[in-house]
């Protein structure tokens, strides 16, 4: 499964990029707006309505993202 994702604080966007996830990883790819320029691969649970990453594949150039990913997310529908 697979989609595209964006990053957002105080209603401006900082990045958008795509994504691909199995069950268990989620691999993060062609961001824009953002120093970042390649892929990162987080292991990620949800439990409830809340989600983590964990790092397992970072590029150098992406330490906001991955800086980022260390927060627990509440999922938004």
């Amino acid at each position: 499964k697979g989609g595209t994702y964006k990053v957002s604080m105080d209603g401006n966007t900082l990045a958008r990029g795509r994504y691909s996830a199995t069950a268990t990883t989620v691999t993060f790819d062609r961001e824009t707006g953002s120093d970042c320029s390649g892929a990162g691969v987080y292991a990620w649970k949800r439990s409830g309505n809340t989600v983590t990453f964990v790092r397992k594949r970072e590029t150098a150039s992406c330490h906001a993202r991955a800086a980022v990913l260390t927060r627990r997310f509440t999922q938004v529908r």
